[in-house]
């Protein structure tokens, strides 16, 4: 004869394997959240993008330019509430070599042909307030950029639309012994499957 604690046994785990299964379950679909902004870059052998974790929880996957000289994660913000302005940051998470950085620099071009220019501040230091923005100076000159920086490019422009794209140019903003990076244009689309 069995005993009724042996029956039970498989029984607490079955309930248990349904308590804890919608845990499991969100914890893995977590990162599927699909992005606002989609980024691509043109065909270039010493660059490529990668979607991967870009915090430890790893809601949404973030966008990584990688060369050999070095590695900064591109994160395009649209301002949500207003949509009146966006934001580029580059968080630089490994440098190989003495890289200078001069983002101002750094252009945007919307589809209509209209070429922006950007306020440059520290990540660490700054608020994405449309006033607050609009009232600090700009970081300006060349620097020399360390693993860990952070730089925020405020455009005062309306948020990408669902009909938008904008194309960025970094090439004159990065230097190595004076020489240019042969960087390519880097494209944000809207993504019409995210909401």
């Amino acid at each position: 004869m069995v005993s009724q604690s042996v029956l039970r046994f498989p029984r607490f785990f079955k309930l248990l394997f349904l308590i804890l299964l919608p845990f499991v379950f969100g914890c893995t679909t977590a990162a599927t959240i699909p992005k606002e902004i989609l980024v691509s870059i043109e065909k270039n052998p010493d660059w490529k993008i990668v979607e991967k974790c870009g915090d430890e929880d790893c809601y949404t996957l973030v966008d990584f330019m990688i060369s050999k000289n070095m590695t900064f994660k591109v994160t395009f913000d649209n301002d949500k509430q207003a949509k009146q302005f966006f934001i580029i940051r580059t968080d630089f998470t490994s440098i190989r070599y003495k890289v200078q950085y001069t983002p101002s620099n750094i252009r945007v071009k919307l589809n209509n042909g209209e070429v922006l220019k950007s306020k440059v501040f520290n990540c660490y230091y700054t608020i994405s307030d449309l006033e607050y923005l609009r009232s600090r100076p700009s970081l300006e000159g060349s620097f020399p950029v360390n693993k860990l920086d952070c730089y925020m490019l405020f455009f005062d422009n309306p948020a990408l639309s669902q009909k938008d794209e904008a194309v960025m140019n970094m090439n004159d903003a990065f230097t190595i012994n004076g020489n240019h990076l042969d960087m390519p244009l880097i494209h944000f689309k809207k993504n019409v499957g995210a909401q």
